[in-house]
């Protein structure tokens, strides 16, 4: 927490310059790893940027085998002048439902790995396909710089389950054109789960700070020290 937090409001000061830059019309922070950055963007940058954020339900699985549903929920939500924001990966299953849905937001990953040859390879591999994806970031995977992926996945651990799918269907509180999502049920142990709620109870706690903070000022100092992100986060 110590560290995930001060580097979950880099990135969000961050991802509020390039909206503020290039005029997207929303922001998509993928599930699950981008719950808390999602909950930290909003409350520093919120009051400065138009455009709208979503908790974009996705994972792998749901990219690699969408349904028409949920071809049907990425639409609308997602389009050309949308950012899809995620915290680390290679690009590969986004681009392929890019590709399906016919629709080519930007995308932003904190730590990108798909620019590492032998990734590349893999990759290509399995998908034969030449295809490549354009990606924001902070850190790559040609940096010298390098975080242990599982570990960052850990600490913005939110105890929801993965997403398999999004479907359209009556809600308990919609019509029959309601999009809901279809999650794995999460199978935490016992000791993790304890640990995930004092992650969240931290997250909510520091949130609640930040936004009764000067956030204008802050986003003040952190524009000033902008080239010094990475000695900051290392």
């Amino acid at each position: 927490v110590q560290y995930n937090l001060p580097m979950l409001v880099i990135i969000s000061h961050y991802i509020a310059g390039e909206v503020i830059a290039k005029g997207y019309r929303n922001v998509l922070f993928s599930s699950r790893d981008c719950l808390f950055l999602k909950d930290v963007y909003e409350a520093l940058a919120g009051d400065t940027c138009r455009a709208r954020s979503h908790y974009f339900y996705t994972s792998r699985v749901s990219r690699l085998n969408a349904s028409e549903d949920y071809l049907a929920y990425f639409r609308s939500i997602a389009c050309d002048r949308s950012l899809v924001v995620d915290l680390c990966g290679t690009g590969w299953s986004l681009h392929q439902l890019y590709r399906h849905a016919g629709i080519a937001p930007d995308t932003f990953m904190f730590h990108f790995l798909g620019n590492r040859l032998a990734t590349r390879l893999r990759y290509r591999a399995i998908a034969r396909s030449q295809g490549t994806l354009a990606v924001g970031s902070l850190i790559n995977g040609l940096s010298s710089l390098w975080i242990d992926q599982s570990l960052l996945e850990m600490a913005n651990y939110n105890g929801m389950g993965m997403t398999l799918d999004v479907r359209k269907g009556a809600g308990a509180q919609g019509g029959a054109d309601t999009m809901y999502p279809v999650l794995e049920d999460p199978d935490f142990p016992k000791a993790a789960q304890a640990d995930i709620e004092v992650i969240c109870q931290s997250v909510q706690h520091f949130v609640d700070l930040l936004r009764g903070a000067d956030r204008e000022a802050l986003r003040a100092e952190m524009g000033a020290h902008a080239k010094q992100r990475r000695s900051i986060l290392f």
